[in-house]
């Protein structure tokens, strides 16, 4: 059952990271110092929240990865001392 797995884990870290590109993309439409300040995971937060209605859909979208990931894990339990 690894091979399954392993595509769940890579397809959560591809659709994790695209997401998160994404709102970096909005980020740097808005200023270039909130592009800057995004890379930072502080400013992360702080701009997602304070940019709720531009953000909301590609946030929420972004952590889909987090069941994917956990499903993936699942497949693998020799792996990880479950």
């Amino acid at each position: 059952m690894l091979l399954p797995s392993v595509f769940i884990l890579i397809a959560a870290v591809i659709l994790h990271y695209y997401y998160t590109i994404k709102i970096l993309e909005l980020a740097h439409k808005e200023s270039v110092w909130w592009g800057v300040g995004y890379i930072f995971t502080p400013c992360l937060y702080v701009y997602v929240a304070s940019n709720w209605s531009a953000t909301k859909k590609t946030f929420l979208l972004s952590l889909i990865a987090i069941p994917l990931v956990i499903l993936g894990i699942s497949f693998q339990p020799e792996l990880y001392g479950f």
